[in-house]
Protein backbone atom coordinates (compact mmCIF):
# COMPACT_ATOMS: atom_id res chain seq x y z
CA UNK A 1 0.00 0.00 0.00
CA UNK A 2 1.34 3.47 -0.65
CA UNK A 3 1.13 6.14 1.69
CA UNK A 4 -2.32 6.68 3.09
CA UNK A 5 -3.50 10.19 3.35
CA UNK A 6 -6.94 11.52 3.99
CA UNK A 7 -8.42 15.07 5.31
CA UNK A 8 -8.12 15.61 9.03
CA UNK A 9 -11.08 15.41 10.96
CA UNK A 10 -12.38 17.07 14.37
CA UNK A 11 -14.24 15.02 16.97
CA UNK A 12 -17.63 15.63 15.81
CA UNK A 13 -16.13 14.33 12.58
CA UNK A 14 -16.62 17.49 10.48
CA UNK A 15 -13.69 18.66 8.23
CA UNK A 16 -11.06 20.08 11.02
CA UNK A 17 -10.36 23.84 9.82
CA UNK A 18 -9.06 24.65 13.56
CA UNK A 19 -5.77 26.42 12.01
CA UNK A 20 -7.76 28.87 10.11
CA UNK A 21 -9.09 28.54 6.86
CA UNK A 22 -7.12 25.42 5.56
CA UNK A 23 -8.19 21.97 5.99
CA UNK A 24 -5.38 20.00 7.41
CA UNK A 25 -3.95 16.11 5.88
CA UNK A 26 -3.49 13.52 8.07
CA UNK A 27 -0.88 10.59 6.66
CA UNK A 28 -0.11 7.05 7.50
CA UNK A 29 -1.24 5.80 10.91
CA UNK A 30 -3.15 8.14 11.44
CA UNK A 31 -4.90 8.23 8.37
CA UNK A 32 -5.41 5.09 8.51
CA UNK A 33 -7.31 5.22 12.74
CA UNK A 34 -9.06 7.75 11.30
CA UNK A 35 -10.49 5.43 8.52
CA UNK A 36 -11.34 2.72 10.78
CA UNK A 37 -13.05 5.79 13.64
CA UNK A 38 -15.47 6.62 10.64
CA UNK A 39 -16.30 3.00 9.26
CA UNK A 40 -17.22 2.25 13.02
CA UNK A 41 -19.39 5.15 13.35
CA UNK A 42 -20.62 4.08 10.08
CA UNK A 43 -23.75 1.56 9.89
CA UNK A 44 -23.72 -1.47 7.69
CA UNK A 45 -26.09 -0.44 4.65
CA UNK A 46 -25.79 3.44 5.56
CA UNK A 47 -23.72 4.35 2.15
CA UNK A 48 -25.52 3.36 -1.12
CA UNK A 49 -21.85 3.31 -2.97
CA UNK A 50 -21.14 0.17 -0.70
CA UNK A 51 -23.98 -1.54 1.51
CA UNK A 52 -21.38 -3.61 3.04
CA UNK A 53 -19.59 -1.18 5.01
CA UNK A 54 -19.69 0.04 8.06
CA UNK A 55 -21.10 -2.20 11.46
CA UNK A 56 -24.27 -4.27 11.54
CA UNK A 57 -25.32 -2.66 14.88
CA UNK A 58 -28.71 -3.04 14.54
CA UNK A 59 -28.76 -6.67 13.99
CA UNK A 60 -25.00 -7.89 15.38
CA UNK A 61 -24.17 -5.71 17.82
CA UNK A 62 -27.35 -4.65 19.52
CA UNK A 63 -29.91 -7.83 18.63
CA UNK A 64 -31.27 -9.56 20.60
CA UNK A 65 -29.58 -12.52 22.43
CA UNK A 66 -26.02 -11.36 21.04
CA UNK A 67 -22.97 -12.54 22.28
CA UNK A 68 -19.79 -10.66 23.38
CA UNK A 69 -17.57 -12.78 21.55
CA UNK A 70 -20.76 -12.00 18.37
CA UNK A 71 -20.26 -8.59 19.07
CA UNK A 72 -16.61 -8.41 19.09
CA UNK A 73 -16.02 -10.09 16.02
CA UNK A 74 -18.43 -7.86 13.76
CA UNK A 75 -16.48 -4.92 14.85
CA UNK A 76 -13.60 -6.60 14.24
CA UNK A 77 -14.75 -7.40 11.17
CA UNK A 78 -15.19 -3.86 10.39
CA UNK A 79 -11.74 -3.00 11.68
CA UNK A 80 -9.64 -5.31 9.84
CA UNK A 81 -11.99 -4.16 6.44
CA UNK A 82 -10.34 -1.11 6.54
CA UNK A 83 -7.26 -0.62 3.67
CA UNK A 84 -3.89 -0.65 5.60
CA UNK A 85 -4.70 -2.53 8.65
CA UNK A 86 -2.92 -5.49 8.52
CA UNK A 87 -3.71 -6.84 12.45
CA UNK A 88 -5.20 -6.18 15.83
CA UNK A 89 -2.56 -5.70 18.53
CA UNK A 90 -5.12 -5.44 21.07
CA UNK A 91 -8.96 -5.39 21.37
CA UNK A 92 -11.69 -4.53 23.93
CA UNK A 93 -15.18 -3.98 23.70
CA UNK A 94 -18.12 -3.03 26.08
CA UNK A 95 -21.94 -2.89 25.36
CA UNK A 96 -23.45 -0.27 27.24
CA UNK A 97 -27.22 0.07 26.72
CA UNK A 98 -27.58 1.60 23.02
CA UNK A 99 -24.17 2.23 23.10
CA UNK A 100 -20.67 0.66 22.38
CA UNK A 101 -17.35 1.61 23.36
CA UNK A 102 -14.31 0.08 21.25
CA UNK A 103 -10.78 0.35 22.01
CA UNK A 104 -7.99 -1.22 19.98
CA UNK A 105 -4.37 -1.01 18.80
CA UNK A 106 -3.42 -2.46 15.14
CA UNK A 107 -0.70 -2.89 12.67
CA UNK A 108 -0.58 -1.42 9.53
CA UNK A 109 0.35 -3.00 6.22
CA UNK A 110 3.38 -1.14 6.13
CA UNK A 111 4.05 -2.08 9.66
CA UNK A 112 3.69 1.17 11.69
CA UNK A 113 1.29 0.97 15.08
CA UNK A 114 -2.03 2.87 15.56
CA UNK A 115 -3.48 3.47 18.70
CA UNK A 116 -4.48 2.66 20.94
CA UNK A 117 -8.01 4.14 19.40
CA UNK A 118 -10.79 4.65 21.47
CA UNK A 119 -14.04 5.18 19.91
CA UNK A 120 -17.65 5.11 21.43
CA UNK A 121 -20.82 4.65 19.35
Amino acid sequence: MGIARDLKLDADGDLDLSNGKNAMWICDADAIAQQVTVRLRMHRGEWFADLDLGVDYDGQVFGPGRTEDQVGSEIRRAILGVPGVSHLTSFAVKRNGNAVAVTFSAKTDDGQTMGPVSVEV
